[in-house]
């Protein structure tokens, strides 16, 4: 196998596939879906054109983190409302935001913030900054649907949001009330929230999880 390989490509129907120990390309998911594994020129002849899963670049982790950091005890809600949105604009195509990396604890964990927390805070607009929010969703759409390279979602928003949560201070400057511990912790769906975007933070309090 070449050495330029990428590790891990989105086709054309966005579904992730990742480099696997045996020279070959397995999906996300493969069993499931009926896929078996294939050599790079074979997936690129069939499932092509394929996009390679790059890191996030020095340019939208900076304007990102100065949004984040701009929007401070909304910044959290607005991560959540972003998510929102972009998942209600790519709701037919199901693998789309998730196919850089589909089977992630991070990526599975995503739908749920979208739809039951983003939904929630999306009806408060005193709650998520409007600047911040838009800036997300506009980044992560040109992550998932640029025709050179794809930048995976999950992983790469909790490692931008732990670095602006870390400078802060911790989850309260980055949080509002409502997302606080308390009496309405659990039903605010918090918990599930604070334990995505905190997970690469240096001030992650793991007695909340």
């Amino acid at each position: 196998m070449a050495d330029d390989v990428p590790y891990r490509v989105v086709d054309v129907d966005d579904q992730g596939w990742y480099l696997s120990g045996d020279g070959l390309y397995h999906a996300d998911y493969d069993h499931r879906r009926g896929l078996g594994p294939l050599p790079y020129g074979d997936l690129a002849a069939q499932r092509g054109p394929l996009r390679p899963v790059l890191p996030v670049t020095d340019e939208d982790e900076a304007a990102l983190v100065a949004s984040l950091t701009a929007a401070g005890v909304k910044a959290a809600g607005s991560v959540a409302v972003a998510l929102h949105s972009v998942f209600d604009l790519h709701k037919m195509h199901r693998t789309r935001l998730l196919a850089g990396r589909e089977g992630s604890w991070e990526s599975a964990g995503l739908p749920y913030l979208a739809w039951e927390v983003g939904s929630r805070v999306a009806e408060k607009p005193s709650r998520f900054d409007p600047a911040a929010a838009t800036l997300l969703a506009a980044t992560i759409d040109r992550w998932v649907t640029d025709l050179e390279r794809y930048t995976e979602v999950a992983e790469t928003l909790a490692f931008i949001f732990g670095r602006v949560a870390d400078a802060a201070g911790g989850w309260g400057q980055v949080a509002d009330r409502y997302l606080q511990p308390g009496s309405r912790w659990a039903q605010t769906g918090a918990p599930q929230l604070y334990g995505y975007l905190m997970s690469t933070a240096e001030t992650l309090d793991m007695g909340l999880l």
